[in-house]
């Protein structure tokens, strides 16, 4: 009798924990689609786009069973950003007092590692192909969180990736990486760090694939950094499996056209980092970058403009870094002539007659994609002190010396990511 009693009871008790996780799993859905619905709703005032993230409205690589809306803020007009690294922006303590950077202030967007220079995905991937190529540590424990977060202060997120400098993969996939002519083994810089080859199809789909899913989480504009050769280190030494003997500005452009087309396709708003003296050097500098090249393929260019980095006597300032506005107005300056030459060629025809060649421009054509370009130009400034204290005046100074030329987006950049916020004022 007592066996009979403890079987139906023992029955019972299992039927209601049934019926609670019935019940429970049928809440969470529900709890979810309002949940995406209140966010959405949250946003309904500002600039906001709304992806079904799926393998055919957002990207290929996340699981065709995933349901979750994924939401992205359209590119402000005017962009005003500044730089956060993984560690920062991973560790709750610290990434709140970050967050209050952004009170009171006119920044309107930030730039957060999604690769960084160590070649490190720095947030858990949840597509197991992507996983199993990339190198990940996962600093970032609530990716989306964080996201969410900026969004609903209507704040830009940009994904930066480390390209081209990426130990993470030469060591994983040493068939991409630059060698040493020397001995064969992995060539490094003088850091001790190790490249892969600009030149190296599999690093630029790798590259593809992890814009892809950046954007596919929430974030707004995949930025590409470190698209280039390298620039230090004994150069002579390197061997390129891919690329050698081939001429470096026509590599790089060929992955900044490879790469910017891709994600125009699937409407990914993209932006580059490139060598700030390319302003002023088209040569290709031995690292292959042009300004022209960028911006005929990214949406957005940022020069790393930082008057600390640039050789004395630049334009003629003796201590560029001693003068933050003259060294920003004169590179943007040379930035806006090369500009100018590129539009007045998009606006040319050439007929010949006879030996002689006649070149007509058309005028609303030409001024059409000046005015394009240099909206592209969106700089990189520094918000840090290298020899020369920088505060308040001295990042003001480099602001203004862009916005006398008719550019009006910035990207503060500070490794520590500590910034001066009296200098972002209205």
């Amino acid at each position: 009798m007592e066996k009979k009693h403890f079987s139906y009871y023992f029955k019972i008790f299992f039927f209601t924990i049934f019926l609670f996780l019935i019940a429970y799993i049928t809440y969470a859905s529900i709890e979810n689609i309002f949940f995406t619905e209140r966010t959405f709703n949250k946003h309904s005032n500002s600039s906001l786009k709304i992806d079904n993230a799926s393998p055919t409205a957002t990207t290929s690589i996340l699981n065709a069973s995933s349901t979750l809306k994924v939401f992205h803020l359209e590119t402000p007009e005017t962009v005003r950003g500044v730089y956060v690294s993984s560690w920062v922006i991973g560790t709750p303590s610290v990434r709140d007092k970050f967050y209050k950077n952004f009170d009171g202030t006119n920044l309107n967007a930030v730039l957060i590692d999604v690769k960084d220079s160590s070649g490190v995905v720095t947030f858990d991937i949840k597509d197991p192909k992507l996983k199993s190529e990339a190198i990940i540590e996962n600093r970032i424990r609530d990716i989306e969180g964080v996201i969410d977060y900026f969004h609903k202060k209507n704040i830009y997120v940009i994904g930066r990736i480390a390209v081209f400098q990426d130990p993470g993969a030469a060591k994983k996939y040493p068939e991409r990486a630059i060698k040493s002519k020397k001995n064969g083994n992995l060539w490094k810089d003088n850091k001790g760090l190790t490249w892969t080859d600009a030149g190296n199809k599999d690093q630029w789909k790798y590259t593809e694939d992890v814009a892809i899913y950046a954007y596919s989480i929430g974030f707004d504009e995949v930025n590409f950094d470190y698209i280039r050769f390298p620039s230090d280190g004994i150069l002579r030494d390197m061997y390129l499996p891919d690329s050698e003997g081939q001429d470096k500005v026509k590599v790089v452009s060929s992955f900044f056209s490879y790469i910017g087309k891709v994600m125009k396709e699937k409407n990914i708003p993209t932006s580059a980092d490139i060598f700030g003296q390319t302003t002023s050097d088209d040569t290709g500098m031995g690292i292959g970058q042009t300004l022209q090249a960028a911006l005929r393929s990214f949406d957005y260019v940022s020069p790393m403009s930082y008057p600390s980095h640039y050789i004395i006597n630049y334009n003629g300032i003796k201590n560029p870094d001693a003068s933050p506005y003259e060294t920003i107005h004169l590179s943007y300056r040379d930035a806006i002539t090369r500009i100018d030459k590129m539009a007045k060629d998009d606006a040319s025809t050439y007929t010949k007659v006879g030996t002689t060649t006649n070149i007509s421009i058309d005028d609303a054509k030409y001024k059409s994609q000046k005015e394009l370009y240099i909206k592209k130009l969106r700089p990189f400034l520094q918000d840090f002190t290298l020899h020369f204290t920088y505060g308040k005046k001295e990042i003001q100074d480099q602001i203004r010396g862009i916005t006398e030329h008719g550019i009006n987006s910035y990207l503060m950049w500070n490794p520590s990511s500590r910034y001066t916020k009296e200098a972002y004022t209205n």
